[in-house]
């Protein structure tokens, strides 16, 4: 039985200093300002809550309850009664994730299992690449992460008690689960788990005090802080631009680091010890990745501004006293408006955020004729690099959304990426952009006499080089005849070499990574046309990885069955790889991929 409560109270609270310094990672809030919190909404439950998500539409919170059912309920109207999901679990549920096209809802519980549902019924879904618990010790799943952008990968964290706990990853609606990698290393109980907004990286925190982050591709290891926290790590969260990581523990220490570039963890508080058995329980970013919300075993909410260029060090906002019980989970919305907590208390909140974040995001728009009017056309566009244009001394303001409250400005010469826009506003075209230091909002492109940015040349980037091979079938007649090589256990694989007439494979699925295989990012893919040929052209100078992963839905109706012969390959042979390094306009022709397909097609 739920019961849905509409309340309205306002919350001012004053920022108070801490002196720390941490990385410079969001925009910046005026230690001057007060700030406000509203709390809009609590749903009562017939059960403490243990986790919660967001649909990606912010209609919805779906929670797991300590009663092994999972909860939904929208604050958009009251007059919608959402299905519960019942049955399917017979222990707590300590995690819930929805999916990233909205439609499913993935749950893992202390009973060992995850499950899918459907969202819009509540019905339960058969999910074959999900395997059953085995064995007499008690398995227990404490947290499930969807991937923001493949509908139907779903990670999960399972373990036993003082053993290596991996994180599995699957594709749940394929049998065996595709054959993504696990993700190996820690020694105790796996506690959280979250994908970067990308996809390519999967954070984890554990008891074993570590914070670590993988390749989700390919599951190796990119980093491990085993040092900043003294005790179990409860939580961690990504920024909405995936460069820092935040995580919080039973050491009660609030820290956040950045994913791949340089610089140390950075503390941004240890919260007070009033009762021996208070602990930080849950964190996450807002919006912008200027705010960290932090949850604690006492049910107190904090809300911390992250130290900038400009201000070195943290404040907190917000403390206020949220649940009566435990805060176990809390989550921002997807557009940042709006703050979810839940609580031993048996109850979910939702708090409206926007007066802390300052004017809410504004989503890019543009005219029918794709000009902002008043404003010049446009000579930049998302994903490429920019540049303050300036030479004056003039300063490029940055605001919060596009005509919005200023908060930073970049001096002339200052180079950004642009990340997100168009959009129209007071006669002006606007852009979202980062700078290399971490400030993020949106500027204005210029007026009807002058540009104030302008794209960085080409020529100190792009390189014109160029990666390609071909896709064969690497024949061999299994009897040891030409063609063949003979393996350990008897039987026989094709050689790796590419003859003559040897026929070509169409239709696969080539990928490429920016950095080597231990560590990439997923810069693209291509498909092998008639002639069996892939290529990616117009990449700067660097190392990249080539990458074909045969148990993807994509390319296992065209290759299943059948196993690698050349290059290398990992992973029970699903993934055959290559590290490649390109010089400036260099063109590299020769990276193949040979087949040996267990039956001829």
């Amino acid at each position: 039985m739920m019961r849905r409560i509409l309340i309205l109270m306002m919350i001012c609270v004053v920022g108070l200093i801490f002196p720390r310094t941490t990385q410079a990672i969001g925009p910046i809030i005026d230690s001057s300002n007060v700030f406000d919190l509203t709390l809009m909404e609590i749903f009562d439950t017939d059960s403490p809550v243990y986790s919660l998500a967001w649909t990606p539409d912010n209609s919805t919170v779906v929670f797991g309850m300590a009663n092994g059912n999972i909860g939904q309920e929208t604050w958009t109207s009251a007059s919608i009664t959402l299905p519960q999901m019942i049955g399917g679990h017979s222990d707590i549920v300590q995690g819930v994730a929805v999916s990233g096209d909205g439609n499913f809802v993935y749950s893992g519980s202390m009973d060992g299992t995850v499950r899918v549902w459907d969202i819009t019924s509540g019905v339960q879904l058969l999910a074959p690449g999900i395997s059953e618990p085995t064995g007499s010790t008690p398995l227990m799943v404490l947290s499930v992460a969807a991937h923001p952008i493949e509908w139907n990968w779903v990670a999960y964290a399972s373990g036993r008690p003082a053993v290596n706990s991996p994180v599995r990853q699957a594709y749940w609606d394929i049998l065996g689960g595709g054959g993504l990698p696990s993700l190996e290393g820690h020694t105790n109980f796996v506690f959280d788990i979250a994908f970067d907004p990308s996809g390519n990286y999967v954070a984890t925190g554990a008891a074993d005090a570590s914070v670590r982050v993988y390749g989700a591709y390919l599951g190796g290891l990119i980093s491990n802080d085993n040092t900043s926290h003294t005790r179990r790590v409860r939580a961690v969260a990504f920024d909405r631009s995936g460069a820092n990581l935040a995580s919080v523990g039973e050491d009660r220490a609030v820290w956040i680091r950045p994913v791949l570039s340089p610089g140390e963890p950075a503390l941004i508080d240890i919260l007070p010890d009033s009762s021996s058995g208070n602990w930080a329980t849950a964190v996450d970013f807002s919006f912008y990745g200027d705010l960290l919300a932090v949850g604690d075993g006492m049910g107190t909410l904090r809300i911390y501004q992250i130290p900038s260029s400009t201000v070195p060090t943290p404040m907190l906002l917000v403390e206020i006293q949220a649940h009566t019980d435990q805060l176990h989970d809390l989550a921002f919305s997807p557009d940042g408006t709006m703050l979810a907590t839940a609580g031993f208390d048996n109850t979910v909140k939702l708090w409206n955020v926007g007066a802390i974040l300052g004017d809410p995001p504004v989503l890019p728009t543009e005219s029918a004729a794709g000009l902002c009017p008043g404003a010049p056309p446009s000579q930049v566009e998302v994903g490429i690099r920019a540049r303050v244009t300036y030479t004056d001394g003039t300063q490029l303001r940055v605001r919060r959304s596009p005509g919005g409250s200023r908060y930073a400005a970049m001096d002339e010469g200052t180079e950004f990426d642009i990340i997100g826009g168009p959009a129209c506003a007071n006669g002006y075209t606007w852009w979202e952009i980062q700078t290399d230091d971490g400030i993020r909002g949106w500027s204005a492109e210029g007026d009807s006499e002058s540009y104030f940015m302008e794209p960085v040349s080409s020529s100190s980037g792009t390189s014109g080089a160029s990666i390609s091979g071909t896709v064969w079938h690497d024949i061999c007649n299994g009897l040891g005849g030409d063609g063949c090589i003979g393996l350990p256990d008897g039987s026989w694989l094709a050689d790796g070499f590419r003859a003559s007439v040897e026929p070509v494979i169409s239709g696969v699925t080539v990928q490429l990574g920016l950095n080597r295989c231990a560590a990439f990012t997923p810069a693209g893919s291509a498909i092998t046309a008639s002639d069996g040929s892939y290529t990616f052209t117009g990449l700067e100078a660097g190392t990249y990885c080539v990458y074909v992963i045969s148990t993807t839905p994509q390319n296992s109706s065209v290759l299943i069955p059948g196993t690698w012969s050349y290059p290398i390959a990992y992973r029970n042979n699903e993934v055959a790889y290559a590290e490649v390094t390109v010089g400036t306009g260099e063109t590299i022709t020769d990276i193949d991929f040979g087949w040996d397909f267990q039956f001829s097609p």
